[in-house]
């Protein structure tokens, strides 16, 4: 009786299945502005803690990893791997960029091409791009790009860092200065 109780079994047998999640592509701004200190200690390391706290709930979900500034690139492709996609995250710095700016297009075209040569995004229900930005100095055409994500299908969604009142943006001995010798202030846009 205890023996039926317990429901021994042997053997094993194999079954293939097919999970279906969220390919999530991060797109984070490194340009110098991402170092104002209007959050403590600054704005991209409080990204980067919001970014870990996101893969913290993530369950069965791929994430990739591209940072931009006056371009673009890719750190991580689509992976399952968070502990790998942490060290990446872990390691950006402005000064991996070799072009300051804010290409928000440049970024976003680049998690599209990702997105869209994936072999395996047939089998996942959506796809969304999170692009992590202080906001400053978009350029490109913004409504020609939003069309383009609505045709594909993929969510954009907008993590701002920073606050209205901004800061000052860090210049090694001291802050970013104008041509008239004012301290440039960034502010979240």
């Amino acid at each position: 009786l205890i023996c039926a109780i317990l429901r021994p079994q042997w053997g094993y047998t194999l079954r293939e299945t097919h999970k279906k999640g969220v390919d999530i592509v991060i797109a984070i701004d490194l340009s110098n502005s991402m170092l104002v200190e209007d959050l403590k200690p600054n704005r991209l390391a409080r990204a980067k803690r919001d970014i870990v706290d996101l893969l913290e709930i993530l369950q069965g979900d791929r994430v990739a990893l591209i940072t931009f500034a006056g371009s673009a690139f890719t750190e991580s492709p689509l992976t399952y791997d968070y502990a790998t996609f942490r060290l990446f995250l872990n390691s950006l710095s402005p000064d991996m960029m070799p072009i300051q700016g804010t290409n928000v297009i440049a970024a976003i075209d680049k998690a599209i091409d990702l997105l869209s040569a994936d072999q395996h995004a047939q089998f996942n229900a959506s796809q969304a791009i999170i692009l992590v930005t202080d906001g400053e100095h978009f350029e490109g055409d913004l409504v020609a790009i939003g069309k383009k994500l609505r045709q594909l299908g993929i969510s954009l969604f907008i993590l701002g860092v920073g606050t209205p009142e901004g800061g000052p943006i860090p210049d090694g001995a001291g802050f970013k200065r104008q041509p008239n010798d004012e301290i440039t202030i960034s502010k979240l846009n």
